[in-house]
């Protein structure tokens, strides 16, 4: 039976989450891309028109099957 494990994760951690799963054997991941905030609220962003309310905070979500 396979199993999914999913960790959302902040962008400067992808690197050591990568190098602590393949310490224990596990080398096949998928990263992507996710916006969204949990009780931190979110940071704010820099748009055009000049800084945005933080709502959205910039993550990475790691899926592993």
């Amino acid at each position: 039976m396979l199993k999914k494990s999913e960790a959302i994760i902040r962008e400067d951690k992808v690197n050591d989450v990568k190098d602590a799963l393949a310490d224990i054997g596990i080398v096949g991941l998928n990263i992507f891309e996710v916006r969204g905030h949990g009780r931190q609220g979110g940071n704010p962003t820099r748009g055009p028109r000049g800084n945005l309310p933080g709502q959205h905070a910039a993550k990475i979500q790691v899926n592993i099957v």
